[in-house]
């Protein structure tokens, strides 16, 4: 499962062993087994127990500008050196 978050405010944290996405009132658990990828398109908070969970479980993180581009420092050539494969 891929997962986008283009909410403005959402939250993602982890609960347990699950990561929990929250925007104003509603709310989703997954388990970390379900997601390949977290797809973040707007102003969201991530914590760093979530990313933790995200590395432990090979999930990738991808962060998008705010019109929907890849968001990366630098050229991309040094992200594929750092991230073989990765795209």
């Amino acid at each position: 499962m891929q997962i986008v978050i283009n909410t403005r405010g959402t939250r993602l944290h982890k609960v347990g062993k699950r990561l929990l996405i929250q925007a104003g009132e509603k709310k989703l658990a997954l388990s970390a087994p379900e997601i390949q990828s977290i797809m973040l398109a707007a102003a969201a908070t991530i914590s760093t127990d979530a990313i933790g969970l995200t590395v432990a479980a090979n999930i990738d993180i991808i962060f998008l500008d705010k019109s929907g581009f890849l968001a990366k420092n630098g050229d991309s050539s040094e992200l594929l050196e750092i991230c073989p494969g990765k795209e």
